[in-house]
């Protein structure tokens, strides 16, 4: 028997997915011989919202166990001559036996044949670093996700899925296994290792490159084309126009929001709302549309964002008024 604190460990474990498949058969017999304990209901509360994650075998899976079930109920049944029908005698103990078969195998089938995936998601406002299986870091922009599949070890290639913004320092592998990042079904980011930003937003994906070399895979519906990328070069593919754009840019002004720094340099203030309606939760509203044209430049700190308004409000005698996560923009009348 499980003693209380080990029980508490193992709820812990797999809870942040380090659980043996050892440990998962018996986190799922407790679970099923102890269903009016409620020593640790908290922490069964989110075991069984980890459960509810695993999608359930499929029903050609089920059929095969249930045969492998029945071949064994006929052999006991000849075994046992008082035995008048298949649900008699041992009907209830079958039943339970089927039905906690069904329940070990399926989480069993997809925490272990299938790759693990895990997933990183920050809020507005958030960023987070993450360091991959590789030793490689990611940098993860706010309102955005990050995932991939654990178990790169028997992985030809170092593959995650971006929605969203991230910056990568990656690691070169000895075995030169090379690195992807994801962003839609038609780009991909290739690379061996080097450092660079994905900002993947309103059906754009942009790559800009800061050191080492990058190999932009674009599978459009004219054809599919490869982008090789030099440091300091910025490439940005629309999935509207099916088209690509690139250019030598500063970096910094493309990355420094990693350093929790905001730079702007010549950027429209339509750029700008684009910026505070995807990383911080706004909605921006402009009273008049050539206001959107007007060029800003400055810095500031990425968490004093009430500092931009008073700044944009300054440069272009604008009244900004917010209304919550509401910005209306418009000219200061005097």
């Amino acid at each position: 028997m499980i003693v209380e604190d080990a029980k508490e460990i193992l709820f812990r474990k797999f809870i942040n997915d380090e659980c043996t498949s050892e440990e998962v058969e018996q986190l799922l017999h407790y679970i099923q011989h102890s269903e009016n304990d409620t020593t640790y209901k908290g922490l069964m509360d989110q075991v069984w919202l980890k459960l509810k994650e695993y999608p359930q075998v499929s029903e050609q899976v089920k059929t095969q166990q249930f045969d492998i079930i029945l071949e064994q109920s006929r052999n006991q049944r000849a075994r046992e001559a008082n035995t008048s029908s298949f649900f008699g005698r041992y009907g209830m103990q079958l039943a339970a036996t089927f039905i906690g078969f069904l329940v070990i195998s399926s989480i069993l089938y997809f925490f272990f044949l299938t790759p693990a995936q895990r997933t990183y998601e920050t809020g507005f406002g958030e960023t987070m670093t993450i360091v991959l299986p590789d030793g490689s870091d990611v940098v993860l922009n706010s309102n955005s996700r990050l995932q991939y599949d654990t178990d790169w070890r028997t992985d030809e290639k170092r593959k995650v899925a971006l929605n969203g913004e991230a910056f990568f320092s990656v690691v070169h592998t000895p075995d030169d296994r090379k690195f992807t990042v994801i962003t839609t079904d038609e780009v991909q980011v290739e690379v061996l290792g080097t450092q660079f930003n994905v900002h993947n937003r309103r059906n754009t994906t942009e790559v800009v490159l800061n050191e080492g070399k990058v190999k932009v895979h674009i599978n459009a519906k004219e054809g599919q084309q490869e982008v090789l990328m030099e440091p300091g070069e910025w490439v940005a593919y629309s999935q509207a126009t099916q088209q690509y754009q690139k250019k030598l840019i500063n970096t910094k002004t493309y990355t420094s929001w990693k350093d929790r720094m905001l730079i702007f340099e010549n950027q429209s203030l339509a750029e700008i709302a684009l910026t505070l309606e995807d990383s911080y939760g706004y909605t921006i509203r402009f009273s008049d549309e050539k206001i959107k044209d007007y060029q800003f430049t400055g810095t500031l700190p990425t968490d004093k964002i009430n500092v931009l308004f008073t700044m944009l409000a300054k440069s272009f005698d604008l009244k900004i008024e917010q209304k919550g996560k509401e910005l209306w923009i418009q000219p200061n009348k005097k």
